[in-house]
């Protein structure tokens, strides 16, 4: 049974001035296509944007586990000293060659990425790992 403390979150608003940016846009855009496009063309974005929100919902729920989990077993004194803001430029390099061999798409990075800096992870080593997985990664390699 491990003896760390609990990781220390910061409370989060369920809606905040970014999902409210958001909500504006989509009305606006929204309304713009009802008016220009007429309700038909409406209604069939409308549906198709469901459809693909029920497609990826699923891959959601499942990269935000992998993260929780990934944040849960990752030994945070591991992640400090390899990616932490101590380890300098080595922890730069770490973070790169890790992004560079993660599969996934940007589903599961993202989250992961998040859950390492949320267990001590240095915001300069989270950026180069998402950075060398969309510039490095070896299925664009492989391409």
């Amino acid at each position: 049974m491990s003896t760390e403390p609990p990781l220390k979150r910061r409370p989060r608003k369920a809606f905040d001035w970014s999902s409210a940016s958001i909500a504006i846009a989509v009305a606006v855009s929204a309304t713009i296509v009802y008016w220009r496009d007429g309700e038909a063309r409406f209604l069939e974005i409308l549906f198709s944007d469901f459809h693909l929100f029920i497609d990826i919902l699923p891959k959601v729920l499942a990269a935000c586990l992998i993260a929780a989990f990934v944040a849960v077993l990752m030994p945070r004194e591991v992640v400090l000293r390899w990616v932490g803001a101590e380890s300098g430029f080595l922890g730069i390099i770490v973070a790169t060659l890790a992004g560079t061999i993660c599969p996934g798409g940007p589903i599961t990075i993202f989250p992961i990425a998040a859950a390492f800096v949320a267990i001590g992870a240095d915001t300069g080593a989270a950026i180069a790992f998402i950075t060398s997985w969309t510039l490095l990664g070896y299925a664009r390699i492989l391409v």
